[in-house]
């Protein structure tokens, strides 16, 4: 079985739209002490990214709710052509780190295409940390 990959939210294959609407952030508990978060409010954001594999997960950071009234966030999630899939962070009282916010399930071995599409309002902040995915088979042992 091949190995789990990472990918940390500042790797350059990585496509933040539009650029200027994404924080960098980043504390010693997340992955690789980085994150992105949404910052435009109104604004459609995306992330996007291609990987090789057969799985692939999405995680990130929830700030809690009892800090300056933050509203828990809510992101879209499609692979390829299927129809997107939502996530909404529970409200919690303190930071979590490392939450799985999106798994595929299987997938048809191949190139997938993933967009993250978070919805920012003026209290919701979607932190993006790092990706994992099961890479194809043939191509790593």
């Amino acid at each position: 079985m091949a190995n789990i990959i990472y990918v940390d939210d500042r790797d350059n294959t990585i496509t933040y739209s539009p650029s200027n609407g994404w924080e960098l952030g980043g504390v010693n508990r997340e992955y690789d002490n980085t994150t992105h978060g949404s910052i435009l409010v109104g604004t459609p954001m995306e992330i996007s990214f291609a990987f090789q594999g057969t799985r692939v997960m999405v995680y990130g950071t929830i700030a809690p709710a009892k800090d300056n009234n933050i509203i828990p966030p809510v992101s879209y999630y499609k692979v390829d052509n299927t129809p997107a899939v939502t996530y909404t962070a529970p409200a919690i009282q303190n930071t979590q780190y490392h939450q799985q916010f999106y798994d595929s399930g299987n997938l048809a071995d191949g190139v997938h295409t993933v967009i993250i599409n978070p919805l920012t309002t003026q209290n919701s902040t979607l932190w993006f940390d790092y990706y994992t995915y099961l890479p194809s088979s043939g191509l790593f042992k």
